[in-house]
């Protein structure tokens, strides 16, 4: 019983230093986790970035048959020569 004194020093010395080491490894976690959502809200706000209009974007990968007119010279000079 003797030795009480030293080992209790010793026991609340690593705790101390098991605590360190906990903020230390939360505060890593935190920063981590932050880099990874700034990394992914950039590539997101990239991928978003588009030269082309919307409309002409959009007529690009429309669904379905693509216009008459605009498959066909011969009818889209028809109807737009009056105009």
């Amino acid at each position: 019983m003797s030795d009480f004194p030293a080992r209790a020093d010793r026991l609340r010395q690593d705790l101390r230093d098991a605590q360190a080491r906990h903020l230390a490894a939360e505060t890593a976690l935190h920063e981590a986790g932050k880099a990874l959502a700034d990394l992914v809200e950039e590539a997101l706000q990239s991928a978003l970035r588009c030269d082309v209009p919307v409309t002409d974007h959009r007529r690009e990968y429309r669904m379905g048959r693509h216009a008459k007119l605009d498959t066909d010279p011969e009818l889209s000079a028809f109807v737009r020569a009056p105009l």
